[in-house]
């Protein structure tokens, strides 16, 4: 068993988001004296270590601070928007490229993104429970393709029907927390048909720099990007779920440092990695 950082626990952030509804009604005196020491203690030691010039304190401490700001604007299930704004200065008409991107609002990656900051980008999502809210909700490029390893088959996937948010291609059997508690049972089979990241991009005429990529299919996500050609099109943010697998998460971490990215404080990203393109480090925010 992997072992979990204060952050990546569960009471931890529920705790937070506890207390700082209270200290938002003005009612901080109602913690537990013990979990208003706690917190205070995190955050003190933080500011102690960033004042002894330890960049890695500063960093988290202003990621907390901006989500503290911004967090009502967040659509992404662990902030991974405000990550991306935080990251590249609030970066306005950048470019995205998500998948699967479910109807494109409910824990979207991009929708802050598009909505606000004036981004455009691709959504790949082929589950058909979301076709239609999909098109109503967003005014990017969509795609209702399979994104996967390679082009022109036509696959299986499963469609979840109470959490379709869980649904995967069959091939691909995820060895995360959903699957071992049987949160896809209830599901249906549809074929649908696949296409590589890269020709993707080439499809829908993308430019050569995407400044966020977002990966979150439910099990395949090392199989797409071992397959992407890095070299043809420079990627600045990436997040990707793992899901606590590890096996899969270190094939993925191994396969991205190889092309010049860096996983950033995964202490805070839970379940997903985020990872920043080195030589980009000058043109984006946190990291100049």
């Amino acid at each position: 068993m992997s072992k979990r950082t204060l952050f990546q626990e569960e009471w931890f952030m529920w705790r937070v988001s506890h207390a700082k509804g209270l200290m938002d009604g003005g009612k901080f005196d109602l913690l537990p004296e013990w979990e208003k020491q706690t917190l205070a203690g995190v955050v003190l030691n933080l500011l102690d270590r960033q004042k002894s010039g330890d960049v890695s304190s500063s960093e988290i401490l202003d990621f907390f601070a901006f989500c503290q700001e911004n967090i009502l604007f967040s659509s992404a299930q662990i902030y991974q928007d405000l990550w991306v704004l935080l990251m590249t200065n609030k970066k306005r008409n950048g470019f995205f490229v998500e998948f699967g991107a479910c109807d494109g609002v409910f824990l979207s990656n991009t929708l802050l993104l598009e909505k606000e900051y004036g981004w455009n980008g691709i959504l790949a999502e082929p589950n058909p429970i979301w076709f239609d809210k999909l098109t109503n909700n967003r005014n990017c490029i969509l795609d209702h393709s399979c994104v996967y390893s390679r082009s022109g088959e036509n696959i299986k996937m499963l469609c979840v029907t109470e959490q379709p948010e869980l649904s995967r291609i069959v091939s691909v059997v995820p060895q995360d927390v959903h699957e071992h508690d049987g949160n896809r049972a209830d599901a249906q089979i549809s074929y649908v048909d696949t296409i590589s990241l890269n020709d993707l991009l080439v499809k829908h005429s993308a430019p050569s720099t995407i400044d966020y990529l977002s990966i979150d299919t439910e099990g395949s996500e090392f199989e797409i990007l071992n397959s992407f050609h890095f070299d043809k099109c420079d990627v600045r943010l990436i997040t990707v779920e793992h899901a606590g697998e590890e096996e899969k998460r270190n094939k993925i971490r191994s396969l991205l440092e190889k092309n010049n990215f860096e996983r950033w404080h995964p202490e805070l990203s839970r379940w997903d990695d985020w990872y920043v393109k080195i030589d980009g480090k000058e043109n984006i925010g946190m990291l100049g």
